[in-house]
């Protein structure tokens, strides 16, 4: 794959997550606050909010404050533990998570750099056994043969 094709495959993604955002967000009633890291949205290892070494805190005092979250991540951070934590946290006001798989296993080592497949799928599975709210979103390019949303 060309430079240029990874850059029109990772713009029409994230084109994709902010449409899928904005149907989340536009029928709340109040302000709507969007936190990430880096400069902008970058939808990469370093944009991930798991990757904050305090986004349990962080997330738990907006939950405590009733403010309802909505986490995007590709699921390839952290352990399977954290990820139950955040989905007990996650499960007490309605907050959910956006899986952001983006390959199947036989694209991964492609497109994921020093990642586990097997990782990526065991964390959004770890979350949504809590009983939270999740949902998995493949990358236009790898939905071939899947029907499935999640895990």
């Amino acid at each position: 794959m060309s430079r240029l094709d990874s850059a029109i495959r990772r713009l029409q993604a994230q084109r994709l997550c902010l449409n899928a955002a904005v149907a989340y967000v536009e029928e709340l009633p109040g302000p709507v606050l969007e936190l990430g890291l880096g400069n902008g949205r970058t939808y990469d290892g370093l944009g991930d909010p798991p990757a904050a070494r305090e986004c349990l805190e962080i997330c738990k005092y907006f939950i405590d404050n009733g403010i309802k979250l909505i986490l995007s991540s590709n699921g390839g951070l952290r352990r399977e533990d954290w990820w139950r934590k955040l989905g007990d946290l996650f499960s007490h006001n309605s907050s959910f998570v956006e899986f952001h798989i983006g390959v199947l296993a036989d694209t991964n080592h492609l497109y994921r750099v020093n990642t586990r497949f097997s990782k990526i799928m065991a964390n959004p599975r770890a979350f949504l056994d809590t009983g939270a709210t999740g949902e998995c979103t493949l990358f236009p390019s790898n939905t071939i043969n899947t029907n499935s949303r999640r895990p």
